[in-house]
């Protein structure tokens, strides 16, 4: 799965629990920065993210406020791991 694929696959989600549309969602966004961006939906987001990536992701970053760049580059790092 490539870089493009991986960030649009995340947008969607993120999109999809938020209730905005994908388009809007902007790479620096954070945690309270878009609507409905609240803990749980960001607990919510995590968990999706796992199930349609099948990774593990360090619960810790569950709880931290990251970009949605960050949560890219996570997400692309535990992907690269499980392939080995």
């Amino acid at each position: 799965m490539n870089k493009i694929k991986i960030e649009l696959e995340i947008l969607q989600i993120i999109g999809k629990i938020l209730k905005v549309s994908y388009l809007k969602i902007k790479l620096k966004n954070k945690l309270n920065d878009i609507k409905n961006w609240d803990s749980i939906n960001n607990l919510k987001i995590f968990l999706e993210i796992e199930k349609k990536f099948k990774i593990q992701i360090d619960e810790n970053y569950f709880f931290k406020e990251l970009t949605i760049s960050s949560i890219i580059k996570i997400v692309e790092k535990k992907i690269k791991l499980k392939k080995k």
